[in-house]
C-alpha cells in the first residue's frame, strides 16, 4: 500500500488559487485585465505586493490582453512572478495551450495517432503559448493548466521539453474528501519526464458561491479541510468565469479571501502555485513522490497514458462519443497516415493550423451545450483541414 507521514502544522497550511482563463474575445479581455489589474496592485502604497493568484492562460487569452490592456501587461511584467526571480508571495503566470487544445485526445485509441497527436499539434499549439507569453508578457515558461485539466503521463514530456516545470492536473480521482490519506497535498513527480504534479482539492471550490457566501467561511472551510485531510498544501482551482459576471463583485471576494488567509497568521499562508512544487525541496513539507507509482498503488494498470480529467474520476473517457469525437479520431488518423507515407509537409502543416482553430471546440463533455458549440466556425475550419 501507499503510505505516506502526516505533515506536522506547525508549518503553516501553503493555499493558493489558480484561475482558468481562455478568453479570446476583446470585451472578455478587457474585463479580466480589469479583474487582474485590481488584483495585482492590491496594497501596493503601503508595500503589499497584490494577491498571489496563479493565473492560467491560454495563448490566444494573452494575444488578447496584449491587443485591449496594455496596462495589464505592464501590471503582470511588474507585479508577477518570474522563472528567473522567483517569490512565493506574487502572483504567476500559468499557461495553457494557445486554442486550449486538450493535452490528449479521449476518442483516440490507437497508439499511433495519439503519439502522432501529442508530438505534432499539442507540442505547436504549446510553442505558440510560449511565443506570446515571451512577446507580450517577457516570461518564460514554468507552470501549466491544461484545457479541462485532460492529462496523461506520455504528454508530459511535450511540456518538460518545452520548458515547463511543472502542470496542475484535476484531484477527482485522487480520493475523496474522508479518503484521501493526504494525497491532494503532495507534490508528484513524472518519473518520464520528471515534471512535477500539483493536484487540485476539487471539494473546496472557491466559485462555489452557494456554499460559500462569504470569504470567510470559506477560508475556515479550506483550513478544516487541510486538518481532516492531513495536508500541508491546498491548491484550488476553476474558471475565471465566475469572478467577470460582476467585476467588482469577483474582486471584493478574491480580495477578502486574501485579507482573511492573512487574519489566520501562521495557520495558512496564500501562496503562488509555483510555491507549492518549491516547498517540495523545504523543511517540514513532503519530497516529490513518483506519480506513476502512485496510480500502480490505486491499481491503475497502464501509468503512463491513463488519461484524467476533472469529467471523470476514473479517467475513463469512453463514455463521451458524439459526432465531433468521431470527427477528430478520423482526421487525426488520416494526418498520420499521410504524415507517416511521406505527405507534403507543408500541406500537412497548414492543415495542422487550421485543425487547431477548432480544437478547442472538439471537446469531450456530456453537457448538451458542447454537443454543437458553434457549428459554422466548426464546420468551415474541419473542411478547410481535410482539403
Amino acid at each position: 500500500s501507499f503510505v505516506f507521514c502526516l505533515v506536522s502544522f506547525v508549518m503553516p497550511i501553503l493555499f493558493n488559487i489558480c484561475l482558468w482563463c481562455d478568453l479570446g474575445g476583446d470585451d472578455m479581455a478587457r474585463k479580466l485585465g480589469k479583474l487582474m489589474d485590481r488584483l495585482m496592485w492590491l496594497d501596493h502604497e503601503t508595500g503589499g505586493k497584490g494577491v498571489p493568484i496563479s493565473w492560467a492562460l491560454t495563448g490566444q487569452t494573452i494575444e488578447a490582453l496584449g491587443r485591449v490592456s496594455p496596462s495589464t501587461v505592464e501590471a503582470i511584467r511588474w507585479r508577477t512572478t518570474s522563472k528567473d526571480h522567483y517569490a512565493w508571495d506574487k502572483a504567476e503566470i500559468v499557461t495553457s495551450t494557445f486554442h486550449s487544445s486538450l493535452l490528449v485526445q479521449p476518442s483516440v485509441h490507437d497508439d499511433r495517432v495519439q503519439d502522432s497527436y501529442v508530438n505534432h499539434f499539442v507540442r505547436e499549439d504549446v510553442k505558440r503559448t510560449n511565443k506570446a507569453l515571451h512577446e507580450y508578457l517577457d516570461r518564460t515558461p514554468r507552470g501549466f493548466c491544461p484545457s479541462e485539466k485532460v492529462f496523461n503521463v506520455f504528454s508530459s514530456h511535450v511540456l518538460s521539453s518545452e520548458g515547463y516545470d511543472y502542470v496542475i492536473i484535476g484531484g477527482e480521482h485522487f480520493g475523496s474528501d474522508s479518503h484521501g490519506q493526504g494525497n491532494k497535498g503532495q507534490v508528484f513527480e513524472t518519473r518520464a519526464s520528471h515534471l512535477k504534479v500539483l493536484v487540485t482539492a476539487n471539494e473546496v471550490n472557491p466559485s462555489n458561491f452557494a456554499r460559500y457566501p462569504k470569504a470567510e467561511s470559506y477560508v475556515d472551510d479550506v483550513i478544516a479541510y487541510a486538518h481532516r485531510n492531513k495536508l500541508g498544501r491546498v491548491l484550488t482551482a476553476c474558471d475565471v468565469d465566475f469572478f467577470l459576471n460582476n467585476v467588482d463583485e469577483g474582486f471584493e471576494r478574491l480580495k477578502w479571501i486574501f485579507y482573511k488567509t492573512l487574519e489566520q497568521g501562521e495557520t495558512i499562508r496564500f501562496v503562488n502555485s509555483g510555491a507549492l512544487v518549491d516547498s517540495a525541496y523545504q523543511s517540514g513539507y513532503h519530497a516529490p513522490l513518483c506519480l506513476e507509482e502512485f496510480y500502480l498503488s490505486r491499481g491503475i494498470t497502464d501509468p503512463i497514458r491513463f488519461a484524467s480529467s476533472w469529467v471523470n474520476a476514473e479517467g475513463n473517457l469512453d463514455y463521451i462519443n458524439h459526432k465531433r469525437g468521431e470527427d477528430a479520431r478520423t482526421y487525426l488518423d488520416a494526418w498520420e497516415n499521410k504524415r507517416a507515407n511521406g505527405g507534403n509537409w507543408d500541406a500537412l502543416n497548414r492543415s495542422l493550423d487550421v485543425w487547431l482553430n477548432i480544437a478547442h471546440t472538439v471537446f469531450y463533455d456530456n453537457r448538451p451545450e458542447w454537443l454543437n458549440f458553434m457549428p459554422e466556425h466548426y464546420n468551415e475550419n474541419l473542411a478547410k483541414a481535410w482539403d
